[in-house]
């Protein structure tokens, strides 16, 4: 990660994240301090965030496959 800091007022924000990577976990973590909600969409392949969405502190919207036409 070269860059990170980031200052933004979260009071009544939503903050959204796309991928569950385990460098998506280490940013959510930070940013679940905050009073964002937080929103990811996508495959999780993180233990960190599996354990924050099932503590409700994540929405969590699963990737979905697209349907093949009949």
């Amino acid at each position: 990660m070269d860059y990170f800091p980031l200052f933004i007022r979260t009071t009544d924000r939503a903050v959204l994240f796309v991928g569950g990577s385990e460098d998506a976990g280490h940013k959510l973590a930070l940013i679940a301090k905050s009073s964002a909600r937080l929103i990811l969409f996508g495959a999780v392949s993180d233990s960190r965030i599996t354990a924050m969405i099932e503590a409700g502190a994540v929405t969590h919207h699963p990737r979905h496959q697209p349907v093949e036409p009949p």
